[in-house]
């Protein structure tokens, strides 16, 4: 036996799937098939060791002894050994996998969100059977709106195979902000997402339920969403005020505001001997929020670990950030809920 690392290569070549046909991944709206496949650049990846001996001028590969194996971006910690499973991701009926690609716990068997009604959210899956692995294949994304505690009717919408590795990497919108582009009522309040092999059949994903979360209206709640080390998107909406710092720095030189040798001696009009150059700003938000719950909580710790986040004022639009803080307390609010604050600056510099 040999183990192979091919982690090295694959950082190298595999892209974070940030956008489609030019549109942020979270806020992308494809009509035609509502799902849509993370198919912009290289997000997934097949990787074929084929062994072979070298006698120092021949070359011989056995391709019967070939080991293939498909990756996609993520993280796997040393604990999990040289061969970490990715079992719990494989679509399957039985048992019924987790198949979401998030480090969100569950709830009552239930992945459970809590967003605003304008919050934008995509969930990331493998159809993994197509890609000759194990568990069921996914033939439908099935969506059921729920009014209090009334079902209301199914909505299906069918995934494409491919042959192509990249288009089995899925994200779907499940966000509020997507709910009337699926066709969802307007009086739901959240919404049952899970996988099917077929309309109408028994689950291939165990279900994602989105609650449609009630805003403070005095202020805007900022979302911020990241890239996981499971290879999708996590998101937090944190509902408390948000201070705005903006910081600016520059480089200054001295000048002679004196005109000499022309016929009238004159000062420049502006007056200056000090004039500056290179001026750039940022922006810092301080995020705070006293209502998120255990498992919101939780996944603080992988916000601060992301090497890729985007922050969203209100409706306005996704930025890239950078999280500067590097540690976080986390307090208890009472009744179950926790306050957490942060510190996040705008990863684009603004212009002077």
């Amino acid at each position: 036996m040999a183990h192979f690392d091919l982690s090295q290569i694959a950082q190298g070549l595999l892209e974070v799937p940030m956008s489609k046909n030019s549109v942020i991944i979270h806020s992308v709206r494809e009509a035609a098939t509502k799902a849509f496949t993370c198919d912009n650049g290289l997000t997934m990846l097949r990787f074929t060791v084929r062994p072979g001996s070298y006698t120092g001028t021949t070359t011989s590969m056995n391709s019967s002894e070939d080991a293939v194996v498909f990756l996609l971006p993520g993280v796997e910690q040393t604990s999990a050994g040289y061969k970490p499973s990715f079992g719990a991701y494989y679509p399957d009926s039985s048992p019924l996998n987790k198949v979401w690609l998030t480090e969100r716990r569950f709830t009552n068997d239930v992945l459970e969100m809590y967003l605003g009604p304008t919050d934008d959210a995509v969930a990331m899956f493998v159809n993994n059977q197509y890609l000759g692995g194990a568990g069921d294949l996914v033939g439908y994304v099935a969506i059921l709106p729920l009014e209090g505690s009334s079902y209301l009717d199914p909505i299906f919408q069918p995934i494409t195979t491919s042959d192509t590795v990249r288009d089995n990497y899925w994200a779907v919108p499940v966000g509020p902000n997507s709910w009337s582009f699926w066709g969802v009522p307007s009086n739901a309040d959240s919404i049952l997402v899970y996988l099917q092999n077929s309309a109408g059949t028994a689950a291939v994903s165990k279900a994602i339920r989105v609650f449609k979360k009630c805003m403070p209206s005095k202020h805007e709640s900022t979302q911020v969403a990241w890239f996981n080390t499971r290879g999708g998107y996590d998101y937090l909406t944190f509902t408390g005020r948000s201070p705005k710092v903006v910081t600016t720095e520059g480089k200054t030189y001295r000048r002679n505001v004196r005109q000499y040798g022309l016929s009238t001696f004159r000062f420049e009009d502006d007056g200056r001997e000090y004039a500056t150059y290179a001026k750039t700003g940022k922006e810092q938000y301080t995020l705070t929020t006293n209502d998120f719950n255990e498992v919101e909580r939780d996944l603080v710790q992988y916000l601060l670990r992301s090497k890729v986040v985007h922050i969203r004022r209100g409706d306005g639009d996704w930025l890239p950030a950078t999280v500067l803080t590097n540690s976080v307390t986390i307090e208890p609010a009472g009744s179950q809920l926790y306050n957490v604050s942060l510190t996040v600056e705008v990863a684009e510099d603004i212009r002077c």
